[in-house]
């Protein structure tokens, strides 16, 4: 699918990717039933909630790249301030990927330390470092004209993860029961997809930045099936 090589917004891209999603759906079934479709497009969330219900397969079979990028990034940036390694930094990126996402910093830890305690981290450090993971790859397109490499070394551990069947936990587009809808979410992916989600308790910021992430991904996943219904008549 067309990566991003302009500035544009996420949702842009929307209309005319989902027309190559349906027709990409439609020529690789019937598939195995071990198979998992793994979503890189934007908007990913969006994307991965079409593929979908477009191709009728698992919803644990069928995930998006999600926030991981944005959650290795914040992590990064997080290591820099810290001075910790950023394996011992926990902290996740959910939402929808790109302008309604949040970090979750009432989950955060370092090794089990309350992140924002460890970090003696203000609100306006918060701020910064949301603000500055959100718009990195903006800045990337700016400079460089694509993001390839730092979602292909992703998409390279997430492949990773189910063909060794880690085990690992990432942030993923993944179908959340309790918001029924797609979200980026951290899951536990192994060899056969997802096979939970992880239930994380959010205050009332992050609560209100999910629901507004749940409404949009639903509405916009309803208009791209209403297209795809729509392209049928003409």
């Amino acid at each position: 699918l067309h990566p991003t090589q302009t500035p544009e917004t996420r949702e842009q891209l929307l209309k005319r990717n989902v027309k190559i999603l349906k027709s990409i759906a439609k020529s690789i079934l019937p598939i195995s039933e071990s198979t998992i479709v793994l979503l890189v497009a934007n908007p990913v969330d969006i994307l991965t909630a079409v593929f979908q219900q477009v191709s009728g397969l698992p919803k644990e079979r069928v995930i998006g790249s999600g926030t991981f990028l944005d959650t290795m990034r914040l992590r990064g940036a997080l290591s820099k301030k810290l001075g910790v390694a950023a394996v011992h930094i926990h902290a996740y990126i959910v939402g929808m990927h790109g302008d309604c996402q949040t970090p979750l910093w009432s989950n955060a830890n370092v090794s089990g330390v309350n992140l924002i305690e460890y970090g003696k981290l203000t609100k306006e450090d918060m701020k910064k470092f949301a603000i500055a993971t959100r718009n990195k790859a903006y800045e990337i397109i700016n400079a460089k004209g694509s993001t390839y490499y730092g979602i292909g070394a992703c998409v390279a551990t997430i492949c990773r993860g189910i063909v060794q069947n880690r085990n690992q936990v990432l942030q993923l587009s993944v179908w959340n029961e309790t918001y029924k809808s797609y979200l980026s979410w951290p899951a536990l992916l192994w060899k056969k997809g997802i096979r939970h989600t992880l239930p994380l308790k959010l205050n009332d910021a992050e609560t209100k930045v999910i629901h507004k992430a749940v409404k949009t991904i639903t509405s916009e996943v309803a208009a791209a099936l209403e297209t795809t219904e729509e392209d049928k008549m003409k």
